[in-house]
């Protein structure tokens, strides 16, 4: 073969019209149910009674294929042929032949000694060395090259000679020919843009290896969130907890309570009156529970129910109590057991002055039964904040609690819940922050422990005594104790009444707020907290999500992680949106298995539909108004300057085509931002952007797509998600 000619010659643009013997119908037998002609669009490859196939057009006109070698560079089969009558086929006037897609073969014919690459709009060029080849095709070059008969050359256009690398790309001609209709310039084609100069470069490994993101971080804690409290109709929670202070002393037989410290203190009342819930004053057992889960699973999401754990719960709606459970004389409180000596029944004896919680989880079970087969959750929770009971519920639980308790209790209530419901999901442990997880807020019996490494061993020995796993989930909860100005960067409590945070926050408490989601993963980030203070008698590195994993691989192996409780900010101002935002995206990333918000003042005061927080839910479950959602498979993605910016990446096992990008610039000033993809699959980039000027996700229009990268500025104090599509 030669590359090397003196002759330069241009052929003239011919347009030849081919019979149809000439065409692929040789090729393959095509049996394709018919439809009528107009249901045909631009695009379609169709086929009459023949076998013949061609190209559809925007011109209206049908494009012949000369040979399989032109038809299988555009296409790796004939799935998508679609038929027609002769007749309708015989109506459509022919618009020439189809060339060689752009950048994939090498060309020559037989009485020309030249070697050619195609380009766009079949332009031939031809490459004048060998190394030029090697360079642009592979040393495998001479592989590529196709022998196309002469009477097919005069489809092509001869152009400039190839004498460098730099003259032609073959994986840019390749993507700028998409389909025919642009190799043919029948539709408009864009110039392919540039990345911006000087930007900050990031690079998603799009295939490299991905994360499952669990459905179940996109929660809520409470049931407030639900419909009847005017929750978005489209961005709905994905999974529900029915858990606090106020559900530790929850009487499953007549939906009492005592609230403990919150909004009392110390009254028993119905469950959640202090919320408005519209089932408070019911009498019906089980009805608090239920209707939480009934709500739950209306929404499509799943919900997780608080098992009560301690001694005692409840025993009436008569207000205020003054007795602790140590008086024996008192009757404002029932005793609490985790088994019934005898056989269950759906119908609780009010007499017997024992709760058993057993006996609650069969009617749930049961009640729920269709629910369960058709693949709806309902998930388990030991209890709530059990070093805290001591503060939180002084009358039902004077003693500090113990690391002996604990494990007891979670042996006993465990076994309880996996007997009745034996493929059920249990949460354990459910802490209530750092202090918890070190030493159970000072537990007298602690001895040197870390609490979450001693309550693990004793879930693992659990397991191996029972032949089965009886916790699931390391359940805790995390409030960010960072301060600025010597003040908490979320609301704080006293007596509960909530304070809000500041619709119009310093650049120091938002620097802080967006910068606190940092604890959680990043090894570099040394929060202003008492926690990278004091803990370990040195500046710490919190990075809490890796460091419960290794926990994990150390003491219980394939236990799960969820967060039932955080909140980093009110929802009055984008830099909570922000924070929020990346927060699930941190979630997702780390491979957290469930996480709650408990929305505190906001919540009450200010319902979620008004508040940005409620935004940055959108922009993983509704950016565009239309119920679209980011992807459930976290991709590898490689960011330079998380101070500045956040960025996560996803693709979805549901739709292979898309890729979705959260991107997060927390700083007071404009990012210029290219995204590399690692691949040329991608075609198009459609941006939602979520700003202070408005709480729901906006269309945005200024990112631009080149041959492996996205380009984009992105505004000061913003959230942008993209959804990328090949």
């Amino acid at each position: 073969m030669h590359l090397f000619s003196p002759t330069f010659h241009r052929l003239p643009i011919r347009s030849l019209l081919l019979a149809v013997g000439c065409v692929i119908a040789f090729l393959f037998a095509l049996h394709v149910p018919a439809m009528s002609a107009s249901s045909i669009t631009s695009g379609d490859l169709i086929k009459g009674s023949t076998d013949a196939v061609y190209y559809y057009g925007q011109n209206g006109k049908r494009f012949v294929f000369p040979h399989a070698k032109t038809y299988f560079t555009w296409y790796a089969d004939f799935s998508t042929v679609k038929t027609i009558t002769s007749d309708e086929l015989a109506s459509i006037p022919l618009g020439g032949n189809v060339t060689y897609r752009p950048g994939v073969k090498l060309v020559k014919v037989t009485t020309v000694p030249k070697v050619y690459a195609v380009g766009a709009n079949g332009v031939l060029r031809w490459v004048k060395t060998e190394e030029v080849a090697k360079a642009l095709y592979g040393v495998d070059w001479n592989k590529k090259v196709d022998d196309i008969p002469d009477t097919f050359f005069v489809n092509y256009t001869v152009g400039a000679d190839i004498t460098s690398t730099a003259d032609f790309s073959p994986s840019l001609e390749t993507l700028t020919a998409r389909d025919i209709n642009m190799d043919k310039r029948l539709i408009a084609v864009s110039p392919t843009p540039s990345p911006i100069p000087g930007a900050l470069g990031a690079r998603i490994e799009t295939l490299g290896a991905s994360t499952p993101i669990s459905p179940y971080i996109y929660g809520m804690d409470k049931e407030r969130v639900l419909p009847f409290h005017g929750y978005h109709p489209k961005t709905k929670p994905i999974f529900v907890r029915a858990g606090g202070n106020d559900w530790t002393a929850y009487n499953w037989e007549n939906n009492a309570t005592n609230n403990g410290i919150d909004g009392g203190p110390n009254e028993n009342i119905g469950v959640d009156k202090w919320w408005e819930a519209p089932y408070e004053s019911s009498n019906k057992f089980g009805e608090a529970a239920s209707k939480v889960i009934m709500n739950a699973h209306n929404l499509g999401a799943a919900a997780i129910i608080t098992i009560p754990i301690t001694d005692y719960v409840a025993a009436d709606k008569d207000g205020i109590v003054k007795e602790k459970t140590t008086d024996t004389s008192s009757t404002r409180w029932v005793k609490n057991s985790p088994t019934k000596p005898t056989a269950l029944s759906l119908t609780p004896d009010l007499s017997d002055k024992v709760v058993y919680q057993d006996e609650f989880v069969n009617f749930v079970q049961t009640k729920f039964k269709d629910a369960l087969s058709q693949g709806k959750k309902i998930f388990y929770s030991l209890d709530n904040e059990p070093a805290l009971w001591s503060e939180t519920h002084a009358l039902l639980h004077p003693a500090k609690t113990t690391y002996a308790e604990m494990a007891d209790r979670t042996k006993n209530y465990g076994k309880a819940i996996k007997r009745v419901a034996p493929d059920a999901i249990v949460f354990g442990a459910v802490t209530y922050g750092f202090n918890e997880l070190i030493n159970l807020q000072g537990a007298p019996d602690q001895m040197g422990r870390e609490y979450v490494d001693f309550y693990l061993d004793k879930a693992k020995d659990l397991e191996t005594s029972e032949k089965k796993r009886i916790v699931d989930v390391l359940d805790i909860h995390w409030y960010p104790e960072v301060k600025v100005e010597g003040k908490p960067i979320v609301v704080a409590t006293v007596g509960g009444e909530y304070f809000p945070q500041s619709s119009n926050p310093s650049k120091a408490e938002m620097e802080a707020r967006m910068n606190a989601p940092r604890s959680l993963w990043d090894p570099t980030y040394i929060e202003n907290s008492w926690i990278s203070t004091d803990y370990l008698g040195k500046p710490y590195a919190i990075r809490l999500i890796p460091w419960l994993k290794e926990r994990i691989v150390a003491h219980y192996p394939g236990t799960k992680i969820a967060i039932t409780e955080y909140n980093y900010g009110d929802g009055y101002h984008i830099s909570h949106a922000m924070t929020q935002a990346d927060v699930l995206g941190i979630f997702g990333r780390e491979g957290l298995f469930a996480a709650n918000l408990l929305p505190l003042y906001d919540s009450v005061y200010n319902p979620l539909p008004n508040s940005y927080t409620t935004g940055a839910f959108d922009m993983y479950l509704d950016y565009d108004g239309k119920g679209s959602a980011v992807g459930d498979l976290s991709l590898k993605l490689d960011n330079p300057d998380v101070a500045k910016l956040s960025l996560y990446a996803m693709k979805s096992t549901k739709d292979s085509n898309v890729l979705h990008v959260i991107a997060i610039n927390k700083t007071d000033g404009e990012i210029p931002l290219n995204l590399q993809l690692g691949t040329s699959d991608y075609k198009t980039v459609k941006s939602y952007r979520l700003t202070s000027a408005n709480i729901r996700p906006q269309s945005a229009s200024t990112a631009t797509i080149g041959t492996d990268f996205i380009s984009d500025r992105l505004p000061s104090l913003s959230v942008t998600t993209y959804e990328i599509r090949k």
